[in-house]
């Protein structure tokens, strides 16, 4: 277990104070560092920006393997820490000392600690965010895969492992069993595919671009609202590079919960997004956006990528067309 090394009362602090229920995320962070704590990140860097920073980076810190993982408690939640640049009223920075993967140990802390602070904050796993993922950062930081390190904690915050993608119970017409996806004709498969998007509240158009928005390839029909071959295939490689079936693979290539779970993980609203003269937003939701409107994916919500969702909004009276991606938008396009 790691010793908590309470620096509360040792921070510099700002004097304005913020209340738990406005805090809504979790950033992550890495400190691009092999050692190092508070003091040292004070020392070095956060005091000599001008002007000087009132308070840290972060409210927590996990020391490095060399220091036995041991957790600088810095901020109490109600100070506003300096972590994600225009984003901090919201968010609960932690950070882990390391400049590559973090290390086991360094998770097992992480993750025991996260799951401290969302329980106390009332939060969610999908709460969780690296640094990199909010609005207008240009950073590699957390260094991490977030999307398999978030789905790691998931799986430690429930205690399980991965949850398997199950059918829906489709009675064989000579045999009264339940076949295995794997052994329905190609026709039961695309209606299962229905079925499965139906369930998680998505039609078959939202879950194709959910595919194409998480970088699947729909070349030849795109999201044409008709589950086939193309879909099914998507589905399949969506699964492979994560990790999503059953042992023997009976219900591999069905959109069942633990995929679209992971598709709304990596294709994820982070607010409304809109083309500003000289100072585009970046992210990867707009790629995800960029896919499924077909213009140079970037991350970059420009002028050409606006005039695109201006174009896509156009098609739809239930849409204002203004080429500003909120989240009416958002939701006509992924659900």
């Amino acid at each position: 277990m790691s010793k908590i090394i309470d620096l509360r009362s040792q921070t510099p602090k700002r004097n304005t104070r913020r209340s738990k229920s406005q805090i809504r995320k979790v950033a992550w962070h890495w400190s691009g560092t092999a050692r190092g704590g508070f003091w040292s990140f004070w020392n070095n860097t956060w005091s000599k920006y001008r002007p000087p920073w009132s308070t840290g980076g972060y409210a927590e810190i996990i020391l490095s393997d060399a220091d036995n993982n041991d957790v600088e408690l810095c901020y109490d939640y109600e100070m506003v820490t300096n972590g994600v640049g225009g984003q901090n009223s919201y968010i609960y920075n932690m950070c882990v000392v390391a400049n590559k993967e973090f290390s086991p140990s360094q998770k097992r802390v992480l993750f025991e600690r996260t799951k401290k602070v969302i329980d106390d904050l009332n939060l969610t796993v999908d709460d969780v965010m690296g640094h990199n993922e909010f609005p207008g950062q240009n950073t590699q930081c957390p260094g991490q895969n977030m999307n398999r390190l978030r789905q790691e904690f998931k799986a430690y915050r429930e205690g399980e492992k991965v949850k398997v993608d199950r059918p829906t119970q489709t009675k064989s017409s000579s045999t009264g069993s339940t076949p295995s996806f794997a052994k329905m004709s190609a026709r039961q498969k695309y209606s299962e595919i229905e079925v499965a998007f139906k369930e998680a509240g998505l039609s078959v158009t939202q879950g194709q671009r959910l595919l194409i928005g998480a970088g699947e390839q729909l070349p030849r029909f795109g999201a044409d609202g008709k589950p086939g071959a193309e879909t099914l295939a998507a589905i399949e490689r969506f699964q492979l590079k994560h990790n999503i079936s059953s042992r023997n693979g009976n219900f591999f290539g069905r959109p069942g919960p633990s995929t679209i779970q992971r598709l709304r993980m990596i294709v994820r609203y982070v607010g409304v997004r809109r083309h500003d003269r000289g100072a585009y937003p970046r992210g990867t939701d707009i790629r995800a956006v960029q896919r499924v409107i077909g213009v140079t994916v970037d991350g970059i919500y420009g002028p050409q990528t606006a005039a695109a969702v201006r174009s896509y909004q156009r098609g739809f009276s239930s849409l204002t067309n203004d080429g500003i991606l909120g989240p009416a938008t958002w939701g006509h396009m992924f659900g």
